[in-house]
């Protein structure tokens, strides 16, 4: 028997590039004219908020908090 290991962050991403137009919001990230703030909550999305915004899009790692998935959240 044979597994396959997916990843996927990059099978997201590819979808996520295909449903949205990358280069434009790359030139908004780096524009200097748009500023946001992404926080991941100690969750899932912290991997993917990574790869997509940061690596991706050009995103400065500043505008992400919380990013590393935690694996008990707090009450």
């Amino acid at each position: 028997m044979a597994v396959e290991v997916i990843d996927p962050v990059a099978d997201y991403a590819v979808l996520m590039q295909q449903l949205f137009d990358f280069e434009r919001i790359h030139q908004l990230f780096n524009s200097g004219l748009f500023t946001m703030r992404f926080d991941a909550m100690h969750a899932i999305t912290g991997p993917y908020a990574k790869q997509i915004l940061e690596r991706m899009l050009g995103a400065e790692p500043r505008h992400g908090t919380e990013r590393q998935p935690r694996a008990r959240l707090r009450r």
